[in-house]
């Protein structure tokens, strides 16, 4: 059986034709598809992109699909998932069914492999979406950095220019995060870091990039930088458990995926989390993806045509697009 998966975000978006052993025909990459910042009539041409070239790579394989799995950044809205689906079925394979959720789906699914559990995404933003074996969800975050981001990179780095301003003037405790930041700037008075951060036009990827610097001096001993590190594991503990308490029984025991570029020290949360959830009596497993999100879209490809994938499949998937298809 061949299906095609389709992890679209808001900077970059890939597809790919696989089949249930894991055997990768073709894989294709194209532009941002999140309708919330680029016209419909972006995501059209990005979408048709991603087809032809799957078409064009395995134009055998490619009539012979029959099911597409979009996860699509910005479809939390039924309206914005129904424009996607109007635009996949002009270029879908003849036979093809099609589904389109949004992206967290297919986060959830590179780490449970299409079972029930939760997913926290914390990268430049946060979000903690959950999915139990009803089919019912939830989810947590995801207001954006002017209303929350609580957990996310964005948050780290603002915390971390917030310890600077309060050690320059006099009511913060010392903290080598000051040296990390001016260093990042290139200038020698923490003043002249204000024009940097207000004068950009996206600041909060700037202000993001400054987290991984809060994991440095954390490993350094900084206590400062510690105590960032645990006030964001106790703020994603708190979305962790709002989605799991909606979701799941208390007895129960339920994965929660890590991902995004907060967890590369996923090392420095997980102590924090895991106290927090020992607290509140709730049994929770945190585990690291398996897959790409890429990979996720293909197993909820096939999880929604009612199929389960073959045991090798995992293994497969990561040799072939290793072999350069990704």
């Amino acid at each position: 059986m061949y299906v095609i998966g389709i992890d679209g975000g808001g900077t970059n978006s890939r597809a790919t034709l696989c089949d249930e052993m894991g055997h990768v025909y073709a894989l294709a990459k194209a532009g941002p598809v999140n309708q919330n910042s680029v016209s419909i009539q972006k995501v059209e041409a990005e979408f048709q992109l991603l087809m032809q070239n799957l078409r064009q790579q395995a134009p055998e394989h490619f009539q012979q699909v029959s099911y597409v799995f979009a996860g699509v950044a910005g479809t939390g809205k039924e309206e914005a998932r129904l424009r996607v689906h109007e635009i996949l079925e002009d270029l879908r394979p003849l036979n093809a069914s099609i589904e389109v959720k949004h992206d967290g789906y297919n986060a959830l699914y590179a780490g449970t492999l299409g079972e029930p559990g939760v997913v926290q995404i914390s990268g430049t933003g946060s979000l903690t979406f959950g999915m139990n074996s009803q089919g019912n969800t939830a989810r947590a975050g995801g207001w954006g950095y002017l209303i929350g981001d609580e957990g996310s990179g964005y948050a780290l780095g603002r915390d971390a220019l917030s310890a600077m301003a309060k050690e320059q003037d006099g009511w913060g405790e010392p903290t080598s995060l000051s040296d990390y930041i001016l260093n990042q700037f290139e200038v020698k008075n923490p003043h002249d870091i204000i024009p940097h951060i207000y004068n950009q036009s996206h600041p909060r990827q700037h202000i993001a990039n400054l987290s991984r610097y809060v994991m440095d001096a954390a490993i350094n001993h900084d206590t400062v930088a510690q105590n960032i590190i645990q006030k964001a594991a106790h703020d994603l503990s708190e979305q962790i458990r709002a989605v799991v308490t909606k979701l799941f029984d208390k007895h129960q025991k339920v994965p929660v995926v890590l991902t995004g570029g907060v967890f590369t020290r996923a090392d420095l949360f997980t102590p924090y989390i895991n106290q927090t959830f020992d607290q509140y009596n709730i049994n929770i497993d945190l585990i690291e993806p398996k897959l790409t999100p890429l990979g996720g879209a293909v197993i909820a490809a096939f999880r929604a045509s009612d199929m389960q994938v073959n045991s090798g499949f995992v293994n497969q998937f990561i040799q072939t697009t290793r072999d350069g298809l990704e």
